[in-house]
């Protein structure tokens, strides 16, 4: 990511991206690891309902829906943004194009525009860099396709996301032509490393624009931020131990979270605050809503997440971890995913009285892990798949839970 709003013109040249008013460039090498190609064994799991070609139809299928809903070209020639007005007060934030590059880099070989998409994602990414630091991205832009001024430091989820999309990029496409995806990748884990881990628990910071000085936000974490697979691929990618510590400190605290406050459940709260003593659920409008510390619409994302890490790096600890969440949701819900709520307190307390797929869609992603919840799995997907658009928000979550549960998902 290319470090300056002045830099915009010479992004382009570095990042070996189309000129300004140029083609869509043509790329000579097909992916290494294509859409369908099921490149990761997952052990123990659940099989992908229907078979494996049924799902990938499925998943292709909602991902052309999902490109036609929320994928746009604009914001400057050869640029591509994913549209988040559906779900939130801005037109694009860092969560919606880490979300679009990941999901493209796994498409490819299905998609025959993976990368020329992928790349217009990571250029606009590059013209929005963080007023923080400017390896990372600013965390929102207006309808303008401007970043806000007073308002454009980083965003954790959205910069984890990129960089682990850049890795997806080098091992799909290489990085001998056209953009170098590995050394794009490097720098903004070297800025994740230096901006938005805590020097002092190793764990993820809300963004790169937190105060020493407030301590209350300096020691707090997203729990969706809490991406083991993630960190695992950037120690691979790296050679550096820093990102087995911040994997360990985060299956350390998701398991003390767990234990502490959710034994029954397995759920983790919105915000986790002073985790540099004993960490806690965060109080009530702690950071966004009154369910801060509450199993709502930043947590709805960890079962997917836990999955993630289960499934395609054999993380133990994730799959016990999310295998919590499995056994009290099938019972919670007496084995009906519609019943599946958009929200709970962490003693399992329903928050709403309906469902969406921003919170069905990771539950059916847990369900993969373990191959005695084939039933649920099933019935998961099949409520799931069939689910209507919820908005970018719910439709970006489901179609990545489609991803991992077809069998898609890989770690670079």
């Amino acid at each position: 990511m290319h470090r300056s709003h002045s830099a915009t013109a010479a992004a382009l040249t570095i990042l070996g991206l189309v000129a300004l008013a140029g083609p869509v460039p043509a790329y000579a090498a097909g992916p290494s690891r294509p859409f369908g190609s099921h490149p990761v064994a997952y052990v123990g799991s659940a099989h992908a309902p229907g078979g494996a070609s049924a799902a990938d139809d499925l998943t292709a299928a909602m991902y052309r829906e999902w490109k036609a809903d929320y994928l746009r070209s604009g914001c400057g020639a050869g640029r591509y943004y994913v549209d988040a007005s559906s779900s939130t007060d801005s037109l694009v934030v860092s969560e919606g194009q880490g979300y679009g590059m990941v999901i493209t880099a796994l498409m490819a070989g299905e998609d025959p525009d993976a990368r020329s998409i992928f790349d217009g994602l990571l250029a606009y990414v590059a013209d929005h860099p963080s007023d923080g630091d400017p390896r990372l991205m600013s965390w929102h832009q207006d309808a303008g396709c401007a970043s806000i001024p007073g308002d454009s430091g980083s965003a954790t989820d959205g910069d984890l996301d990129i960089a682990f999309a850049l890795l997806l990029a080098d091992t799909q496409w290489g990085s001998a032509s056209g953009v170098d995806y590995r050394a794009e990748a490097l720098e903004v884990i070297a800025g994740i490393k230096q901006s938005e881990i805590n020097p002092t628990t190793f764990l993820p910071k809300l963004g790169d624009w937190i105060d020493p000085a407030d301590s209350a936000r300096w020691f707090a974490v997203r729990s969706s931020d809490l991406m083991t697979d993630h960190f695992l691929a950037f120690q691979n990618a790296t050679g550096d131990p820093f990102w087995s510590n911040v994997r360990a400190k985060t299956n350390a605290l998701i398991g003390s979270m767990q234990a502490r406050y959710a034994p029954a459940t397995g759920l983790l709260p919105d915000f986790i605050v002073r985790t540099d003593t004993t960490a806690r659920p965060a109080p009530a409008g702690f950071h966004e809503t009154d369910r801060d510390g509450m199993f709502a619409w930043n947590a709805c994302r960890d079962p997917w997440r836990l999955a993630a890490s289960a499934l395609a790096s054999r993380d133990a600890d994730a799959g016990a971890a999310v295998s919590r969440i499995t056994r009290w949701v099938r019972t919670a819900t007496s084995s009906d995913p519609s019943a599946i709520r958009a929200g709970y307190r962490l003693n399992g307390r329903e928050l709403e009285s309906w469902s969406d797929s921003a919170f069905t869609g990771p539950m059916a992603a847990a369900a993969m892990v373990n191959a005695a919840d084939q039933v649920w799995l099933d019935a998961a997907w099949a409520e799931l798949t069939g689910a209507p658009s919820g908005g970018y928000f719910a439709d970006s979550i489901r179609l990545q839970a489609m991803l991992l549960v077809s069998n898609n998902y890989w770690i670079p």
